[in-house]
């Protein structure tokens, strides 16, 4: 039995003693390898950018209380919408296995 457990001890740290590699294992890029774009392209142009500040800036933003189980704890949320409860929505959706609610006692600020 000592036997045994001595050559899987051995084994283990042959095993964690090979050298890793990152590299390929060939060095010929695949056919259908795609590159990748560091910058994205926005084509958003001055007038629409203007228009999503407007509304940014007009847009009323609302408040709430998510309180969570796991881990137990309380967030502030807040959320922009054209109503209260479209940003009530918004804070749902961001914090999903919590309660949202309008109650801000005990919930940091």
């Amino acid at each position: 039995m000592r036997f045994v457990s001595v050559i899987a001890a051995g084994a283990l740290l042959l095993g964690t003693l090979a050298p890793l590699s990152a590299a390929p294992a060939s060095s010929v890029p695949a056919a259908n390898a795609t590159h990748v774009t560091l910058v994205q392209q926005n084509n958003e142009t001055l007038t629409q950018k203007v228009k999503r500040t407007w509304r940014k800036l007009t847009s009323p933003s609302y408040t709430f209380c998510a309180r969570c189980l796991l881990p137990p704890s309380a967030t502030a949320c807040t959320a922009q919408g054209k109503s209260k409860e479209e940003a009530r929505a918004s804070c749902q959706a961001r914090y999903q296995l919590c309660a949202v609610t309008e109650d801000m006692r005990g919930c940091p600020q």
